[in-house]
């Protein structure tokens, strides 16, 4: 029982529990692609790669986020900023295959790393990547969706007084894309606050 059991049922066999409105589309893609790849393998070994696999990619974007706030730091440094950051719950997470947490993390992290990238370019493309990969952390698990909505809003903040320019322009300039971000949280949550999708686990 719990949610390590549940999600080893979802990743190896989706079908076989009733959790279409509960389960993100993210979550069955991933899982889908690596269980087909390796087909060699028994199933609690893919997902046991799985896992790892995730929190390598969680600590990578992490790791691309710590380089970008601090370019001139030495890689050492910059490693161990991301160990620790993605050490502590991240593997206690992958030792009871919480992994669609790490999973939205690393869209997260992908999200924070673009930011910085867009920061001085102001590329309107960059934001529509950044959108997207914020709608992956909707998709993957929503409880990250409220932190990835409160950096770009403190984001547009930052950026516009480090600019000289006036915030409201560029948080109207940004809305759209956040009003988008908040119908899919909303769109992929439907069913799971009347206890429909709950009664049924």
């Amino acid at each position: 029982p719990g949610d390590h059991a549940r999600h080893f049922i979802q990743s190896s066999n989706p079908a076989a529990i009733s959790l279409a409105r509960m389960c993100k589309p993210c979550y069955s893609l991933w899982a889908g692609m690596v269980f087909h790849a390796l087909p060699a393998l028994h199933d609690d070994q893919r997902f046991v790669l799985f896992n790892i696999l995730v929190l390598g990619l969680s600590t990578s974007s992490c790791l691309l986020v710590v380089i970008k706030l601090f370019p001139t730091a030495r890689w050492l440094a910059i490693f161990t900023v991301a160990m620790l950051v993605n050490f502590g719950y991240s593997l206690f997470a992958l030792h009871f295959g919480y992994y669609t947490l790490l999973l939205s993390s690393v869209y997260l992290f992908s999200t924070m790393a673009l930011l910085l990238e867009y920061k001085d370019a102001g590329d309107e493309k960059i934001y529509l990547a950044i959108t997207l990969l914020v709608i992956g952390v909707v998709l993957t698990h929503s409880y990250l969706a409220p932190d990835a909505l409160f950096i770009l809003f403190g984001f547009d903040i930052w950026n516009t007084r480090r600019q000289g320019k006036k915030t409201l322009p560029e948080v109207a300039k940004h809305l759209p894309f956040w009003i988008l971000i908040i119908l899919v949280t909303y769109a992929s949550n439907l069913g799971l606050a009347d206890g429909e999708s709950i009664e049924r686990t």
